[in-house]
């Protein structure tokens, strides 16, 4: 799913400046898993953790959670490293090149990298959607 020839530099500029294009949506499955290693009920992790929007998908309405930043940046993110990379949600996992990419370069570490034309996002786009539609 990630491009030939990427390389995370952990440079942690994906985890940084977050705004409304740029944020971590959660599947259903990163908040049960994230919260069982904090040893947190599912909506208490919501509450700490999360910020939801309401939206309509395939005519069905969805709450959808997102991850809550502290001045732009990711919460979990410590000393520019993921402190739950071992666990951290599906778009961290399969970024910066998956998850509704736009095409766009937005970080050092992306830049000079070679994206086949027919690369796309559908696979994991219709992971996550199904999820959602699923619960």
């Amino acid at each position: 799913m990630t491009p030939k020839g990427f390389t995370c530099t952990e440079c942690g500029d994906c985890c940084k400046n977050f705004s409304q294009n740029n944020r971590v949506l959660l599947f259903p499955s990163d908040m049960k898993r994230i919260s069982e290693k904090f040893e947190l009920s599912i909506e208490d992790f919501q509450n700490e953790f999360t910020y939801f929007e309401k939206h309509k998908i395939e005519g069905k309405n969805l709450t959808l959670f997102y991850l809550k930043d502290t001045n732009g940046n990711c919460n979990f993110l410590v000393e520019n490293k993921c402190s739950i990379h071992s666990f951290k949600p599906a778009q961290c996992h399969y970024g910066p090149y998956n998850m509704f990419w736009d095409g766009q370069e937005r970080w050092d570490c992306m830049i000079g990298i070679k994206v086949s034309k027919n690369h796309n996002t559908d696979e994991i786009d219709t992971k996550f959607i199904s999820e959602y539609l699923n619960q």
